[in-house]
């Protein structure tokens, strides 16, 4: 995944920035809460990539999935450490979208070792 276009990106940051900053300073909980669903329409592209790649057939389970890890991600995210949004919540929404693939995959299990079934029946 190579992300937007530099002028793209650079257009993204700014206006993820302007937004995150109107929203912390904010004392309308009404308003910030417009704010931050304003910073996740703009990175709706992103988190849908994000759904496809990860997601298999990108049902509408897993966009949702894609979108609260994102949500969360933002609500985690402090411009003050020096890393931009995309820098910072890609890893979690790629890390919570493998868990959540992962847990889906246990339903299938593999058969237990021959020698496991063998001694169990030979106890009998």
């Amino acid at each position: 995944m190579t992300g937007p276009p530099p002028s793209r990106r650079a257009d993204l940051v700014a206006l993820t920035d302007r937004l995150l900053r109107d929203a912390r300073t904010s004392a309308d909980p009404q308003r910030r809460a417009e704010l931050l669903a304003q910073v996740l329409e703009a990175h709706r592209d992103i988190i849908d990539v994000l759904a496809d790649l990860y997601g298999g057939d990108a049902s509408e389970e897993t966009r949702l999935a894609t979108h609260e890890a994102f949500a969360l991600a933002l609500a985690d995210f402090d411009p003050a450490e020096g890393t931009d949004l995309l820098s910072f919540a890609v890893p979690i929404v790629v890390r919570r979208l493998r868990r959540r693939l992962r847990d889906s995959g246990w339903s299938v299990r593999p058969p237990a070792p021959r020698g496991v079934a063998c001694r169990v029946v030979a106890d009998d």
